[in-house]
């Protein structure tokens, strides 16, 4: 429960022989949790308690793998101590996303930024979200590719469901002047499954109903992909429903079957406007806009739907007029992702080229082992500094090595006072030839290290120790 820091939250003092003692962060860090619901509460005047207090309420944490130690140990014995909060009910961890098969990293910039994409591709928030939870690593480690993300644009988003959604808006200006049509109850269609089989209105919306249903325990379970995939399949039901009855072609000879399956395809794209609105709210409203209706309620969307299905009732009724068409999606060029690869790239080189100091030495040639252990290295401490006449940047020093004292001229005047660096324990090259600086003798050399900046630091040991001590 604490540590042994320099930083951080203090023990409070009250609590005896625990002075100096930092709290672990994960005591103290999860409280941020409640505090931002109460900020959050306050700048929408809401009563934060019910979220964290009431019985009623189902507390759910989305973390990573690794987190689980946290929220589902010491968090809820944070919480289960203090006794008024309620405990999590389940927390789904997600495994680890990857980015083009590597491992994401904000400091190495391998990262794609929201706010860069959204430059980059204005107005295609959805398509990203739509791939991020077609890819979401629920159960393995999975990766983001940009490959993946137009696969999944041009694929899935605009031949299937924008295609679905286009032709139904489409083909209903232009039969019914937009008005969703009335049809005959008794009048069979050509389902989805089988061919040779025949369908009815009533008996597709319950099939709607089914896959509705199946995409809700799946959100109720947390298998977000499933829910998603569930829902493309129903846009992949009513474009067979379409190409299987071909209602361009008998239009004119049998208009009566037209209806029918019209009215149905409406009733599809009037479902999947409420239920896709979790997963890709930009479209859901894109969606109430072509069909002319109120946007979906954020929160209780699928459960109305859901009632009024179950109730006999359609999602859209006949003789409303919908809007006119507008294609949902669009295709995204290799030209574009391609773009996106090499920025990424790009990105991540001059975010280490900026992290490699531009001043850095480069590495020496190599020598030997023989060559290395030829340098004896060994402690000392300072016992006497001062300045060398007529050089800025000399000190001459003088070293206690325990078993006799040398003295040392180095050039570090410019980064240290002579007063300051008496008792510093330093290592020094012990067996360098002599060498006579400004008239005086140095013997050895006291080993210094410099940063990008140009500063100067002793290299020492990290903690005190005999005089002499050999370094290897």
């Amino acid at each position: 429960m604490t540590r042994d820091l320099s930083w951080g939250v203090d023990v409070p003092h009250h609590i005896k022989g625990h002075e100096g003692k930092k709290l672990y962060v994960w005591m103290d860090a999860p409280i941020g949790y409640i505090s931002s619901t109460k900020q959050w509460a306050k700048d929408n005047g809401k009563d934060w308690e019910p979220y964290w207090k009431d019985k009623d309420t189902a507390l759910i944490h989305f973390i990573g793998k690794d987190n689980i130690v946290f929220h589902c140990l010491i968090f809820p014995s944070i919480l289960n101590a203090h006794g008024d909060y309620i405990l999590p009910v389940n927390v789904p961890a997600n495994q680890f996303l990857n980015l083009e098969g590597e491992k994401l990293s904000t400091s190495k910039n391998w990262a794609v930024w929201v706010h860069e994409y959204l430059d980059d591709l204005p107005g295609k928030e959805d398509e990203l979200r739509y791939c991020m939870i077609k890819n979401m690593p629920e159960t393995k480690d999975s990766d983001f590719t940009w490959k993946s993300y137009q696969e999944a644009n041009n694929s899935e988003l605009v031949n299937n469901l924008a295609n679905f959604v286009n032709r139904v808006v489409v083909l209903t200006n232009k039969y019914y002047e937009g008005k969703v049509p009335e049809f005959d109850e008794g009048q069979d269609l050509i389902g989805p499954d089988d061919p040779m089989d025949a369908a009815y209105h009533d008996s597709e919306l319950l099939r709607l109903f089914d896959d509705l249903h199946q995409a809700g325990d799946y959100i109720r379970q947390f298998e977000f992909r499933n829910a998603l995939q569930k829902i493309m399949e129903i846009s992949s039901k009513g474009n067979q429903i379409l190409q299987a009855n071909e209602p361009w072609k008998k239009q004119k000879t049998s208009p009566e079957e037209v209806t029918v399956v019209m009215n149905l395809a409406l009733q599809y794209v009037a479902a999947l406007g409420v239920a896709i609105k979790p997963f890709l709210p930009f479209t859901s409203d894109k969606i109430s806009a072509l069909l002319n209706i109120p946007v979906v309620d954020d929160h209780s969307g699928l459960l109305t739907l859901m009632d009024k299905l179950a109730e006999g009732e359609h999602p859209i009724t006949a003789g409303h007029v919908i809007g006119k068409p507008d294609h949902l999606f669009s295709r995204i060029d290799d030209s574009v992702i391609e773009a996106q690869i090499e920025k990424l790239k790009a990105n991540s080189k001059q975010k280490e080229e900026e992290s490699t100091p531009t001043n850095s030495h480069p590495i020496k040639e190599e020598i030997t082992f023989d060559d290395f252990i030829k340098m004896d290295i060994r402690t000392a401490t300072i016992t006497e500094a001062s300045k060398v006449k007529k050089a800025d940047k000399l000190l001459q020093i003088t070293l206690d090595l325990g078993f006799e004292t040398r003295t040392v001229v180095s050039g570090i005047a410019e980064h240290y006072k002579p007063e300051d660096i008496i008792g510093q324990q330093v290592s020094l090259l012990a067996n360098l030839a002599p060498l006579k600086i400004r008239g005086v003798e140095s013997r050895g050399m006291i080993l210094m290290a410099e940063d990008s900046n140009g500063k100067l630091v002793f290299v020492a040991p990290s903690e005190n120790i005999e005089e002499g001590s050999g370094v290897r």
